[in-house]
């Protein structure tokens, strides 16, 4: 669903970003075109990339419904982060500063 949408894997250019993590991956398309093809067992990757493009958006948000515990009339954002990968991998635990303040 997502490659069926021309031109959306680009990143950088109005604000997207794709996060390799610890992964030898260098962008989103390379991801995209690693999945469909055949995957070697000992590969394992952690990424994570925000979605810009509302035609995208619109299609992701079709799959889920709003959380019950955010309030009915919150806001979200016009930005959608997607994280993903393979077992055992992930990002170091991380908080906001002004937790501590």
């Amino acid at each position: 669903m997502y490659a069926s949408v021309r031109g959306n894997m680009t990143v950088g250019e109005d604000g997207c970003q794709f996060l390799a993590f610890r992964s030898e991956l260098e962008s989103l398309e390379q991801l995209m075109q690693q999945r469909r093809g055949a995957q070697r067992a000992d590969s394992s990757w952690y990424i994570g990339w925000s979605n810009c493009d509302p035609r995208v958006a619109a299609m992701l948000r079709g799959l889920y419904s709003w959380p019950d515990f955010l309030p009915a009339d919150g806001e979200g954002s016009a930005i959608d982060w997607i994280f993903m990968g393979t077992p055992g991998r992930g990002t170091a635990v991380h908080v906001s500063a002004d937790i501590w303040r």
